[in-house]
């Protein structure tokens, strides 16, 4: 380890997402997936949002879905949250 050149090595791809030790996913699958799972709205708005908010995570090295989850939930999750339907009582 103490011969290994990091400067010569090539740059790590973030166009792609490590979903489970094996299996990657295009960015755009994960965005779907992740909007649908926690249920948030999935127009193209909020995928550009999220898409957006990933190229900031500061996340080093290869993308994970659970980093980039947490990274998510704490930066877009409420924002991209459907409004709930108020029920109005009616007046007697």
């Amino acid at each position: 380890m103490d011969n290994f050149d990091f400067a010569a090595q090539p740059p790590v791809d973030r166009d792609r997402i490590y979903v489970s030790w094996n299996e990657q996913w295009e960015l755009s699958r994960y965005v779907e997936a992740y909007l649908k799972e926690r249920g948030l709205r999935t127009d193209s708005g909020a995928r550009e949002r999220v898409l957006k908010s990933i190229e900031l995570c500061p996340a080093h090295g290869s993308l994970r879905k659970a980093d980039v989850d947490y990274w998510l939930d704490c930066h877009v999750k409420q924002e991209l949250s459907v409004p709930e339907m108020v029920a109005f009582k009616a007046k007697k």
